[in-house]
This record gives structure tokens, sequence and C-alpha cells, in this order.
């Protein structure tokens, strides 16, 4: 294998394609890069078995096909360490051996593994695929991004640590929940692959889900595929392929409180800013903040540590349709829903101190549709 590639190339791809190399492993393999030159084409590749990534970078100066798993770490160190603008040679030197040279004379030997030790990965799921769908890059990081926070870390309920996808036509449905709070995301206008059949629902383990949303650009075109236990992600520089969390989702529409009619619009910017300053004297240990809401037009965050005397509370203007309330929730939640929010106002819909509350944007697009449900907490005597 003999080819040469600049420096600043090369660090782009590693930054995507490391992402998926455990830290951690029985298999020693694993934590190796699979470099596969063929003519101007060279692919890096990278799996945990569970995930796996493959990156075609083209055209780089090819002079003789070949292949074979360099250590992650020690050239990712080395790459991002050089100065920009660089050249750099690869050369197999014998069966266990490659050499690294810059064109400033820089010279780096690295052991390397024969390609047929690395495992054996599928290069597309295409022929097995049951359901594809067309999306835009930048719609789908949007959605990662918005309902993987909710995830949960309890290996004690898989389906949770994933997001549920499901398709009804032209719309893409996103759910995310760990219990104590959901999101479920709605985007119109995917290209359905299959003739506009619907697609009941798989889960996306989370890890896969923020690999992507790091791996792909906005402007690109994404293609999922879909088959029994595997979902792919491919454009023309990357496919991602990753098993699916083989569990039933939850039912997610049976918690959702649609009859929820006590609404207070705030502005979200300034609520968040409140929030935050006011969790800042929340107890520690239950990060517990307070809304009282007043139908003359404000609202009172509060917060107070009683084991150490310390309080604090805002009023701040608001528009709210119901009867007086006081309702409380971690105020580590309230933040991360109100910062995956994108509008100016955000609406909040309550039924009782003790139920599930609705947050969403106060205006969305046409082609989207966002709800978050967070759980209250017990009010402190």
């Amino acid at each position: 294998m003999r080819f040469s590639i600049s420096s600043d190339r090369l660090k782009e791809a590693l930054s995507k394609v490391s992402a998926v190399v455990p830290s951690k492993t029985t298999l020693p393999i694993l934590q190796d890069i699979l470099f596969e030159l063929k003519g101007n084409a060279l692919y890096l590749t990278a799996t945990d078995l569970e995930i796996s990534v493959r990156m075609t970078i083209e055209p780089v100066d090819g002079e003789e096909d070949g292949a074979g798993a360099i250590p992650e770490d020690k050239l990712t160190s080395v790459v991002k360490a050089l100065p920009e603008g660089l050249l750099l040679k690869f050369e197999s030197l014998d069966s266990n051996r490659v050499l690294i040279t810059t064109n400033k004379g820089g010279e780096y030997k690295m052991s390397i593994e024969p390609a047929d030790s690395f495992p054996a990965i599928p290069e597309s799921i295409g022929e097995t695929a049951g359901f594809g769908v067309v999306i835009s890059g930048g719609v789908l990081k949007e959605i990662i991004e918005n309902t993987v926070f909710a995830t949960s870390k309890e290996e004690l309920r898989p389906a949770t640590m994933g997001v549920l996808f499901q398709f009804k036509g032209d719309e893409f449905i996103a759910v995310a929940t760990d219990g104590y709070r959901l999101v479920k995301i709605a985007r119109r206008g995917v290209v359905n692959l299959k003739g506009g059949a619907d697609f009941s629902g798989v889960i996306v383990p989370a890890k896969t889900l923020q690999i992507i949303a790091k791996s792909i650009e906005d402007e690109e075109t994404c293609e999922i595929m879909i088959n029994e236990k595997h979902i792919q992600f491919s454009t023309e520089r990357i496919t991602i392929i990753s098993r699916l969390i083989d569990e039933k989702y939850p039912n997610y529409e049976s918690v959702i409180p649609y009859e929820n009619n006590k609404e207070l619009v705030v502005e979200r910017d300034l609520f968040l800013s409140t929030v935050k300053r006011v969790s800042i004297f929340a107890n520690s240990t239950t990060n517990q903040i307070k809304f009282k809401l007043d139908p003359s037009g404000f609202v009172e965050v509060s917060a107070e540590d009683v084991d150490f005397g310390g309080s604090a509370k805002e009023r701040l203007d608001c528009a709210y349709n119901s009867e007086p309330m006081e309702i409380a929730f971690n105020a580590k939640f309230i933040t991360d829903i109100l910062g995956h929010i994108d509008s100016e106002k955000v609406l909040f819909k309550f039924g009782s101190p003790t139920r599930a509350a609705i947050v969403q944007p106060y205006e969305d697009s046409e082609d989207r549709e966002m709800l978050m449900l967070v759980m209250p907490m017990r009010l402190n005597a």
C-alpha cells in the first residue's frame, strides 16, 4: 500500500471515523482503523462490532493498492499534532510496519495488522433493507440533537437508551424518553423510497445517533435504509451501519396529557436565563425549582436550599390563562428542554401540580411539530 494525502483531509476523516473506536476492548484489532487503497480512492473503516463507519476519501494520490489496520490512537495523535497543510505519504514497509513521511522531513513508523485480521463488516445493507427514506443532513441532525439528550442511560431499560424512529408517508417521527421527560418530533417532507408505505418503528442507539450528528454535513443528502436488525445512514462520503435495539418501545402516546389546558406563554431566552440563575440556589440533591403561576400576568420562579439556608426567586411577565397554581420541576430537565427549543416564545401546558407538563415552541414551522414532556416533582413543604 502506497499513497499520498494532505494532513488536513486525513485529520478531518479521522475525526469522524475514530468516534466509533472503543477505548477498551477484549479485541485489540477493534482499536485499529482499516485503510484500504483502491486506485485513487482511500477507504477508512472502524467498528466496535455494534456500529461500523466506512468513509471514502477521493481522490488521493494512489501508487500501489493495498490494505492494513493501523492503531487509531497513535495515528490520530500524530496527525492532530502536525502543522496544517502538510503532504503525508503512507508506505507499507513489510507485513507489520507502515512508514509515514511528510514533505517537511517528518518520519513515523507504526505497526500495521493484515487487513484480513479486521472484522468483516457489510459495505451496505441495501439488498436486505425492507424500508428506506431520503432526508437532508441538516434536518436529520436537528432531529437527533433535539431528541438524543432525552434518552436514558439506564441499562436496565435498554429500549429507552435509543431514539424511536417511525415513518408515516412523508412524515418522520422521532421519540426519546428517560422516564422523566419525553421528546416527540415530527418532520414532514422526507422522501419515502418504498412508495409511501408506513413503518411502525425501530429503536436506534443514542451512541449511533451522536456519531451521525458529528459525521454528516447540513448540506448533504442522507439515505436511511433499515432491515430486520440494522439501520444504515449513507451519504456520498460516509456509510454508518448500526445494530438496532431489539426491544419494545414504551407506548409513549398514552403518557402525553393532550388534555392539559392551563397555558403559560413566556419568552424563551428570558425564562431560560432566569431558571439557570435561580437553580444555583436549589438543593444540590433534588435540584428542585418551583413555578408560581398567576393569571394576573406573571410567573414566579423560586428555589430554596433548606440545608444551607440559601434561596432565590424572580418574577417574570407572562401570559397565563387559568387559576393560580404552584408546580415544581427538576431544574436540569427544564433547562435541557428550553435549550432545545428554538422559538422566541415557549408554550407550557399544565394540568395539575402532579401531572406531566407539555412544552412546545409557541410558533413552529409548517413542516415540523415538536412536543416535549416533563414530569413534575413533589412540592417541598
